[in-house]
């Protein structure tokens, strides 16, 4: 959830890789991240209640897709490490993720 707040992901890819790896072995599925991301964004929305906005709204929109393709990227490397080469995971996080 620090990827939330983080201005940049360039020197936080080691620690996405590692991430997404150790949570691959806990049986987490790539759409699992959007569950998570989005659950965040509606408990916040919850709170601010009549305070969110179309700023807000488009804020989060575009941080979810954002880490989502940061996090699809960190799930293929992580794919092809394993296979010896490059690949694209052979589980994709979903219809809709990442956009």
């Amino acid at each position: 959830l620090m990827l939330l707040m983080a201005d940049e992901l360039s020197h936080h890819e080691g620690y996405l890789r590692f991430e997404t790896k150790t949570h691959e072995g806990y049986g987490v599925k790539p759409m699992m991240y959007e569950n998570l991301l989005l659950a965040v964004r509606d408990t916040v929305r919850e709170l601010l209640g009549t305070d969110w906005g179309e700023v807000y709204e488009s804020a989060w929109e575009g941080r979810i897709a954002f880490l989502g393709q940061n996090i699809f990227s960190a799930l293929s490397d992580n794919e092809a490490k394993a296979m010896g080469g490059s690949s694209q995971p052979s589980t994709p996080p979903g219809d809709s993720w990442p956009t």
